[in-house]
């Protein structure tokens, strides 16, 4: 393929029978010919853009409306690269849009829609006019949620553009009205759009607005059935909030008169969520006490905190000036009481030597200064969020990664939350002679590994992941997770499943690599195991090189099966390895 891409390239006749093979009626030639002009388009300059535009756009609309899934598919796929920093007259922006609109409204909306988003965040207009203006409104304010989505992606690209506030502000309020959808595909599409409108410049209305939207947003991190959207509401939620935290940083009496005008209002979950998001404990205290007062203290304010890293801050006493900080909720509880367990390895003494007056007065006996000394600057290092610094202090204090240890087994979440995220960070950032300093945190994060908290499941993953591609005893945590994948427990077998989608999305390893894919298919067959087995199986397709890719040819009348599925993100996931096979080896999918 490789030398027919490169004549394509020097050659504008090769590309008119490029173009005109779009047409043919062997099925195998329609998608070779489109899968070919992708490559060509993914590197094209303008001239090139603008001489297939003239010759293929029409081919290529045909070839979105194939009866073959296969073929639109591909088709929209190199439309989305044909339009890819390519500014469009009215004329095609006119046609794309219908084209898409009659796939959307067709039996195939499923297709649509994991196609669209890509196309039309693409998708540019060279001159604004009123009558796409006119065109993409009514699509907005359609009662058809597929449609609407559809509508609101053409407008963030225009909105985008222009920096227009007032398209902004529409596009928040109709995206957060449709993310009660029980549409997952449409979800997923609409936590795009959010996500994009947090990196744009704010104003005060789009705020108001971002801050009504956290709450729903929060909501389906904390709630969804399905994990592919917990874990994107999460992300969207934390750039939301820190939009918010950014803008009222330096509007605190701001930030206290819309918490006022929401607590008024009986919106309790948008008042805490805001005073979350700002972070300052002051407002976060006056927020307690008001609800308080108003006696809402059912409404807890740690329900309201999605689960990633929480960042305590130090004491008062400690602090040099007042600033504002993330989730500063420790600052309202009593102080942290030394664990048995840490009390116990550090301990001098063991218990049996100790006089009866020394137990008795054992629980008021501190930790050696020293090591309070490591937890305190532990916690202030994690609070700011810095890699570099964490992993300088972990080299330089070997007892931080005990005290590391000690916090995954806490019983408070926060805590465990923070020894996860910082143990990630070292598994990523340390250089390869100093993960051994990790070792002793391997059995513990194996043990997490094992427990039915998902997101405390895949972050320990991510991070054994981390250690046995960069680390000497690498090895060993491959044996150990190629046993769990031979257990007969289903949760070790999950474990593993989410291990080895982390490690083979970062690295081909052929005597691990086959071995997993000699137990994949039956977890595929097996719906408990579906989900992470097609993780899994994602992972290798992207980094097995081309040579091995016949491999994986026993999975695809699977995933065929699987791509029918009533579940959208079994077959989303699915369409979307069938397609990723197709790039490594055409032959692969192929009848």
């Amino acid at each position: 393929m490789n030398e027919v891409v490169n004549l394509a390239r020097s050659s504008k006749d090769v590309l008119r029978i490029l173009i005109k093979l779009i047409k043919d009626k062997n099925r195998k030639v329609r998608i070779g010919a489109l899968t070919v002009l992708k490559e060509v388009l993914s590197t094209a300059g303008e001239l090139e853009k603008l001489f297939i535009m003239k010759e293929g756009f029409e081919a290529i609309i045909d070839a979105i409306q194939d009866k073959d899934d296969v073929v639109s598919i591909n088709a929209i796929k190199t439309l989305s690269a044909l339009v890819k920093d390519f500014p469009l007259r009215e004329k095609e922006f006119m046609k794309i849009i219908d084209t898409l609109l009659r796939l959307l409204k067709s039996a195939r909306k499923d297709i649509a829609l994991l196609e669209l988003p890509e196309v039309l965040m693409n998708m540019r207009l060279l001159h604004p006019s009123s009558k796409v203006i006119s065109k993409i409104m009514p699509l907005i304010f359609s009662k058809d949620p597929k449609i609407k989505a559809m509508g609101l992606m053409l407008l963030r690209n225009m909105a985008v553009s222009t920096g227009d506030y007032k398209a902004l502000l529409i596009l928040i309020r109709e995206s957060r009205e449709l993310l009660n959808s029980e549409d997952v595909l449409l979800i997923d599409s609409l936590l795009t759009i959010i996500m994009e409108l947090t990196r744009l410049p704010v104003t005060k209305e789009t705020v108001e607005e971002f801050s009504r939207t956290l709450t729903i947003v929060k909501n389906l991190a904390l709630h969804h059935k399905e994990s592919i959207i917990r874990y994107k509401a999460k992300t969207v939620a934390e750039a939301i909030e820190d939009l918010l935290r950014r803008y009222y940083e330096s509007r605190p009496e701001e930030a206290i008169q819309r918490i006022n005008e929401l607590l008024k209002n009986e919106r309790f979950e948008e008042a805490i969520d805001l005073a979350l998001a700002i972070g300052d404990k002051y407002i976060l205290k006056w927020l307690a006490e008001e609800l308080e007062k108003m006696e809402k203290k059912r409404l807890q304010i740690n329900g309201r905190i999605i689960p990633r890293p929480v960042y305590k801050s130090l004491s008062p006493e400690k602090l040099s000036s007042r600033t504002i900080r993330p989730l500063l909720l420790k600052d309202f509880k009593s102080p942290r009481k030394p664990s048995a367990s840490t009390a116990e390895k550090f301990s001098i003494e063991s218990e049996e030597n100790r006089s009866p007056e020394e137990t008795r007065t054992y629980e008021k006996v501190e930790l050696p200064e020293v090591l309070e000394s490591v937890r305190d600057e532990l916690i202030h290092i994690i609070s700011l969020g810095e890699s570099e610094k964490l992993c300088r202090f972990v080299k330089v204090r070997r007892e931080a990664v005990i005290e590391l240890i000690t916090m995954l087994k806490s019983e408070k979440i926060e805590e465990r939350m923070d020894a996860l995220w910082a143990l990630y960070i070292l598994s990523r950032d340390l250089k390869p002679n100093d993960l051994h300093l990790l070792k002793p945190a391997i059995k513990p994060l194996l043990d997490i590994m094992n427990s039915p908290n998902r997101w405390a499941k895949d972050r320990a993953a991510k991070t054994l992941a981390n250690i046995a591609l960069r680390s000497e005893f690498g090895e060993e945590i491959l044996e150990e997770m190629l046993e769990w994948l031979r257990s007969p427990e289903k949760n070790c077998n999950i474990g593993a499943l989410v291990f080895f989608s982390y490690y083979f999305f970062q690295k081909w390893d052929e005597n691990v690599g086959v071995k997993v894919l000699d137990s994949l298919e039956v977890f595929l067959k097996d719906r408990e195991t579906r989900f992470d087995a097609l993780l899994t199986l994602e992972g290798i397709v992207q980094t097995i090189p081309k040579e091995k890719a016949y491999l994986l040819k026993k999975f695809v009348p699977i995933l065929k099966e699987l791509k029918n599925s009533e579940s959208p993100e079994i077959h989303r996931i699915s369409v979307r390895i069938l397609d990723s096979m197709a790039e490594k080896d055409h032959s692969l999918v192929m009848e």
